[in-house]
């Protein structure tokens, strides 16, 4: 069994429901909430703007998607594993 990349869990994430927030993606790859409450997307930050400078997310008003580039790499991805 092959162990998914963060790349790859948040790629399909995107995938499964487009238009998300850090906040919202956070929550959708699992990661838990701070004491206070509030989602952890600071952690996600990063790797989020490495899937857009890689042109495989795009990024409109704090809300994020998948590129055609980010499903054929994903579609890619899921083929070779």
């Amino acid at each position: 069994m092959a162990i998914e990349s963060q790349d790859d869990v948040l790629l399909r994430a995107l995938r499964a429901a487009p238009d998300r927030s850090l906040g919202e993606l956070a929550e959708a790859v699992g990661l838990p909430r701070s004491n206070f409450g509030r989602s952890l997307a600071s952690r996600i930050r990063e790797p989020v703007r490495r899937l857009v400078a890689a042109g495989l997310v795009e990024e409109r008003s704090g809300v994020y998607r998948l590129t055609e580039s980010g499903r054929r790499t994903l579609a890619q991805r899921s083929l070779d594993s």
